[in-house]
């Protein structure tokens, strides 16, 4: 009786799914993520760029996992142009977490339940500039946040200014297999 008691209440357990964590690192410079992590089920899309700490223009340092970072960038635009990213994740999620830096106002992350930026918006982080003035570099200090939210997220907007704002180690946790019968 004792076993087949243990063995119904382990049916109940719903299996976990582990977080995914993206670091860029092996992109390469100045590549577009793109389809980077479609083994994953994440695709990006947008003015999604990987740029390298030690690459051509020594942009920023001290990124969480380096030398990569995601940027926002399209090289044909000026600072003053608006950027966007769009993570997709089909599969679902639970939660997100990463690590920005910028020097300006008025960038944001944007969930939403739908693929694309699609459906409703869930949650939304505000993330304003977070640098100290003793760097010789552009962008030094990396604020590790989240964005709260309910129920399931299937896709990520980030906007910013052009070049003026980077992204670390987004970590996802997919929503959770289901129990085995």
């Amino acid at each position: 009786k004792f076993l087949a008691l243990l063995a119904t209440s382990m049916l109940a357990v719903p299996a976990t799914s582990s977080a995914i964590v993206l670091d860029f690192e092996t992109i390469g410079n100045f590549n577009p993520i793109g389809n980077f992590y479609s083994a994953d089920g994440i695709v990006f899309s947008g003015d999604d760029v990987a740029l390298e700490d030690a690459g051509d223009i020594g942009l920023f340092v001290g990124e969480p996992t380096p030398i990569t970072a995601m940027f926002l960038l399209d090289p044909e635009e000026d600072s003053e142009y608006r950027a966007t990213v769009t993570l997709d994740y089909s599969a679902g999620f639970t939660s997100v977490s990463f690590y920005y830096a910028t020097l300006v106002e008025g960038s944001v992350a944007d969930v939403y339940d739908g693929i694309g930026g699609t459906g409703t918006l869930i949650g939304t982080a505000s993330l304003g500039p977070n640098q100290s003035t003793s760097c010789s570099f552009l962008l030094c200090d990396w604020t590790s946040t989240s964005v709260s939210f309910s129920g399931i997220a299937r896709s990520i907007v980030f906007g910013g200014a052009n070049g003026q704002i980077g992204f670390d180690d987004i970590t996802l946790t997919p929503v959770p297999l289901p129990a085995a019968a």
